[in-house]
Order: C-alpha cells, then structure tokens, then sequence
C-alpha cells in the first residue's frame, strides 16, 4: 500500500510515453506489455501530482508499484525545481529504491525531463560513524571497559574503516558489528557539537544532509519522517530533512 500526498500545480505529461504499448518501458524491454494495475497506479499518482490533493493506492505484488509511483513523482520534481520525499518502514525497500529503481527511472526519463537530476537516501544521525568519536575514542572511554576483547577488536576495524570511508553509513561497513560496538562510535543528535566540532567539515551525516539538501527525490524510512514532522511542529522549521513539496508513503500499511 502507497500513499502519494501533494499540493496542486504540475505541467501535464502523457505516461503513456512511458507505460503505453510504443512508450519507453517497451523499446527498453523486448516483449513488454502494460499492465492494467501498474497502469492506473501510475495515472493516480500522476493526478495528484498534478492537480493536488492525496491518494491510497493498494496492489499485489509483481504490479511494478515503485515504478508507477516514483515516475510522477520525478515528473514533479523535476519539472517544477521541487523535491519529493519517499518514506519506507523497510531498509530493504530503500536499498532497492536507491540500488534499482531510481537509477532506471532516471535512465528511462533522461530524454523526458532533458535535465539532470539527483537523488539520496537519508538516515538518522546514529547510522553514520561519527568522526569526533572515531579520532578522539576517549570521549566515551567509560563505556568501552564493558566490551569483551572481541568487540574491542571490532571497534578498531571500525575506525579504520572509517578513517577512509566515503559515506561513513554503517550499511556499508564490509564486515557486522554488534549495536553496541556502532554505538561507541554514532553520536547521537543531542550530543553533536554542530558546528563547533573540529570534524564538521568532513561529518559524514551533515554530508548525507547535504546531499539530500541537493536531491530531487529523498528516500527516508518513517522514523525518521515522523521525527522531522514532529520537529517542524514545533520549531516551524526543516530541521530533520530537507524542504519538499511532495510526500510518497511506500508501505504505508506498515
């Protein structure tokens, strides 16, 4: 089950330039043939995109929902200079919409949009190695008494990992750790020094912000979707996830 919610106000495009018997799902794929399902998910999503408003879609699996949302959804961003933000309750999910889906969609809407475009997936600060912690492990020297010579041997790989790492995500650390090895070295939201801390530069999570910050579809999970709502209710401000015009809720049921 998906949820599409946005306001009104896009330029109109057939899908049937992407969905239709002649359109660019069939010169990509030999012997394709659209899909009912996948066809009016598509056309739901792409009204309210266009016109405003919300919609609930629900469809079996093999239905090619992801696809069907994620092409108006691209369409909108794109095309008006917004950003959309899609919400999964799965790291799985994510991972396919980052690894799979979009690179297609942006491959297969290259000539459509005729401009580059962007996407990221966005996580909460504690999955990404925190740089302060990995260059000055005294800071929570304390806890590290509690760990068994093995998760110490763990924490090393961990900063040398992370001493050469691109992201810092914790998803890509080649090897599993225990939750509370990763702790010792994820600062939490409250503790971050911010700006003041001699790392900021290089913070791999304020670099995972940016690179939403840059993005025309962000891919978040709903933990940290509710926290940014949460936040903004009571701040008035976009503290936890960039601005966005739209909102695509995969999985909703969840």
């Amino acid at each position: 089950m998906s949820t599409c919610i946005a306001p009104p106000d896009i330029s109109d495009t057939n899908l049937s330039r992407v969905f239709g018997p002649q359109g660019i799902l069939a010169a990509r794929w030999e012997g394709y043939k659209p899909r009912t399902g996948q066809v009016a998910f598509a056309e739901a999503c792409h009204t309210v995109m266009r016109e405003g408003g919300g919609v609930l879609c629900d469809a079996p699996c093999g239905t090619g929902k992801s696809v069907a949302y994620l092409v108006p959804s691209v369409l909108r961003a794109v095309q008006r200079n917004e950003r959309v933000i899609v919400a999964t309750a799965g790291i799985a999910l994510q991972e396919q919409l980052i690894g799979k889906d979009l690179p297609m969609v942006r491959e297969m809407l290259a000539r459509e949009v005729g401009t580059e475009w962007q996407f990221a997936m966005l996580k909460g600060r504690g999955n990404y190695a925190c740089l302060s912690l990995v260059n000055e492990p005294e800071q929570r020297a304390e806890w590290e008494g509690n760990l068994s010579t093995g998760e110490l041997s763990d924490l090393a790989r961990v900063d040398a990992w992370a001493m050469g790492a691109k992201t810092g995500d914790r998803s890509d650390l080649p090897f599993v750790v225990s939750d509370s090895v990763w702790r010792m070295r994820a600062m939490d939201r409250d503790d971050c020094h911010g700006k003041s801390c001699e790392y900021y530069e290089e913070c791999f999570a304020r670099k995972a912000h940016e690179r939403a910050a840059e993005a025309s579809v962000v891919v978040v999970n709903y933990h940290l979707l509710f926290a940014h709502i949460a936040m903004r209710a009571e701040t008035g401000r976009d503290v936890i996830l960039p601005e966005h015009h739209a909102l695509v809720m995969d999985e909703a049921h969840e």
